[in-house]
């Protein structure tokens, strides 16, 4: 995952899709992007299905979209970067639609310089 939030604090401010069903990661401005995070969203959609009962067949869309602000703040021994996430996520069948929303701040220290703590979070 420390790979996916260094190349997320490298990217504008914008918005970031996850689609659950295939893993496939884009965001607003770069486009298309190889993930750590998108990958897994989707093993474990399908294992939660497969753990539910519930048919692949039986979903249309499975995404996540968050869109996400970053500040970046240099300090003298790393960097933190302070990502605020505001997520929803949606799952579509035939006839029904589920979302739910989720809004939280996550500060990340990327270790400029690198240090043995680096990329750990700084709460």
């Amino acid at each position: 995952m420390q790979d996916d939030l260094e190349r997320f604090a490298r990217l504008p401010d914008g918005t970031l899709t996850v689609d659950a069903l295939t893993g496939a990661c884009t965001h607003s401005v770069d486009g298309e992007l190889t993930t750590y995070i998108g990958p897994e969203i989707a093993a474990w959609f399908r294992h939660r299905l497969d753990t539910d009962g519930i048919p692949l067949s039986a979903i249309t869309i499975a995404s996540v979209t968050a869109n996400v602000h970053v500040t970046i703040e240099q300090r003298r021994r790393d960097t933190r970067v302070k990502f605020d996430w505001s997520c929803r996520s949606l799952i579509s069948t035939g006839s029904r639609e589920f979302t739910s929303e989720l809004a939280e701040p996550h500060t990340w220290c990327s270790g400029n310089p690198k240090t043995e703590d680096s990329g750990e979070p700084c709460d």
